[in-house]
């Protein structure tokens, strides 16, 4: 802002510079330059920028030059820009008379529409102004051409916290694929459907070799039929992986309310995914399973996983998370560990019935004797993979059986 001196002058200048001509401008603007001693250019700013016009000030535009091309020019352009399929202006500027011609053969009103003096500007323009007026033109959006999502993952919705969303919640569980290809996933595999109730921590597992239609349907079989909490239709939601095979059964041959993770997110179904590696890959491994015989085994394997897990083994549950100032966990804090027998005989949302099942289940199971067996069909299980000859002797004993 002008103070003092300077701004005093400019205010008893500006009455007679606002109408004046432009030799009287010059005179005033020569008199403020040599009682200021700024310069010129400086002056002139000046002078403009404070120029009242209706109360408001008016600014100093800078004066550019005046443009050769106006709006028909920019519009034939354009059409032509349209034809050639919107191409660039090096590719563009050869072929204008070919792309006038064509235009001209098939619009009888193009001669209304453009004078001769617009199609002879838009005929010599140079390379430089094309390409000024066509980064000026608004470009065609690129249509994406994906393949869209079947019904089932537009209407299952996606959860990103399900443990935390499910952990108290009597109804929910989850469940995951495990697939035992090995280093080669060629040709058909066996794979292991890993269900977990979210309250309780009860597990199920079952092989199957595959996971196409026909696979799905018969674990959601067997599932019913060994899992309690199915059987007396305690579950009413499940959330799952991205599989179509498993979303597809579900949606179409279940009433569950159902929920998906995100793609390649594991921990939106965290709980499900550490089940995985602590009760399934710890105990066969990470070897390639593709044959009857070994689909057998595994089922008998979790057979007698499942009673150990459920009946025997504690779990406890992450209750909260300690934080300091920035926000980093400093602390775990944990529930009182217990099997899942115990918190659902402990729950009161669950039947009297199914808690006299699991308590006559309960007392005819013994520890010793299931661990003895699960050790002994685990080493057979080993022994198929270290020896190949043992496996082709026991498919040989099946045949003739």
């Amino acid at each position: 802002m002008l103070k003092g001196f300077d701004m005093e002058l400019l205010n008893k200048l500006l009455p007679s510079y606002l109408n004046a001509s432009k030799d009287v401008k010059s005179k005033l603007i020569d008199e403020y330059v040599k009682l200021t001693q700024v310069k010129r250019n400086t002056a002139i700013k000046r002078f403009e920028r404070h120029k009242a016009v209706n109360g408001k000030k008016e600014y100093l535009k800078k004066p550019g030059r005046p443009q050769k091309y106006g709006s028909l020019e920019k519009e034939l352009i354009k059409s032509l820009f349209y034809i050639s399929g919107f191409i660039c202006a090096e590719r563009l500027h050869p072929v204008i008379s070919l792309f006038l011609a064509q235009l001209i053969n098939n619009d009888l009103n193009f001669s209304a529409k453009y004078p001769d003096y617009v199609v002879d500007k838009v005929l010599n323009i140079s390379l430089g102004s094309l390409k000024k007026i066509i980064l000026s033109l608004d470009k065609p959006k690129k249509k994406r051409v994906c393949l869209s999502k079947s019904a089932i993952y537009k209407n299952i919705p996606v959860i990103t916290d399900s443990y935390h969303r499910y952990k108290y919640d009597i109804t929910a569980s989850g469940c995951d694929f495990v697939e035992h290809k090995g280093e080669n996933s060629s040709g058909p595999y066996i794979i292991t459907y890993t269900n977990v109730h979210y309250y309780s921590q009860w597990i199920s597992r079952i092989s199957a070799l595959g996971k196409d239609g026909m696979a799905v349907k018969d674990i959601n079989i067997k599932l019913n039929n060994i899992n309690p909490l199915y059987r007396f239709n305690i579950i009413k939601k499940s959330h799952q992986d991205n599989e179509k095979s498993l979303l597809s059964y579900l949606y179409y041959n279940t009433n569950l309310e159902l929920s998906r993770s995100r793609s390649y997110r594991s921990n939106d179904n965290c709980i499900v995914e550490q089940k995985n590696g602590d009760k399934v890959r710890n105990i066969v491994g990470y070897f390639r399973y593709d044959t009857e015989y070994e689909l057998n085994l595994l089922n008998k394997i979790w057979e007698v996983s499942d009673l150990i897990d459920n009946f025997f083994i504690p779990s406890h549950k992450l209750s909260s998370k300690i934080r300091d100032d920035k926000g980093r966990i400093i602390k775990k804090i944990y529930d009182k560990p217990k099997t899942p027998y115990q918190r659902l005989i402990e729950s009161k949302d669950i039947p009297q019935e199914l808690k006299s099942y699991l308590t006559r289940t309960f007392n005819s199971l013994n520890l010793v004797e299931l661990k003895k067996k699960q050790t002994e069909l685990i080493n057979e299980l080993f022994e198929l993979k270290q020896n190949k000859s043992v496996l082709s002797k026991k498919l040989k004993v099946e045949v003739y059986a």
